[in-house]
């Protein structure tokens, strides 16, 4: 069996594109989806698709400082419980 470290360094974990979403987060995309395509009908056409195109990029940018932030913070605990644990 290979480290765990092994595996981060390799790509086989921690690689956000091989990580699966669960039901809950596909059934909120959906709403979402649904919600952006009622809000396009109140947009005017020549600028709809750059409003909904920025609020996209916003809404991506600030889940995945939120996932970063979590990462960052759940290793650092995850650190200190193991330095605490064996020392």
């Amino acid at each position: 069996m290979k480290s765990i470290i092994n595996q981060i360094f390799s790509g086989e974990l921690g690689n956000g594109e091989k990580i699966g979403v669960s039901k809950e987060y596909k059934r909120l995309n959906g709403q979402l989806e649904k919600l952006i395509n009622k809000i396009k009908l109140y947009l005017p056409e020549d600028c709809a698709e750059k409003i909904l195109w920025d609020l996209d990029f916003l809404q991506r940018a600030v889940e995945a400082e939120a996932c970063a932030y979590n990462f960052e913070q759940g290793f650092k605990l995850g650190l200190q419980l193991g330095a605490e644990a064996f020392f």
